[in-house]
């Protein structure tokens, strides 16, 4: 599955310069946090 949007100009542009700039970043300093378990506990300001 695809979205839609990456077919419009300007957010294929955003994508194109995202792309370019992706092999400087260290995937080792990257954080992922799961905002799921979050909401799951009450602890969401949503």
């Amino acid at each position: 599955m695809v979205a839609s949007e990456r077919e419009r100009p300007d957010v294929a542009r955003h994508r194109a310069r995202w792309l370019k700039h992706c092999p400087g970043i260290d995937p080792a300093r990257l954080v992922f946090i799961d905002e799921s378990v979050l909401q799951r506990h009450g602890r969401s300001s949503t």
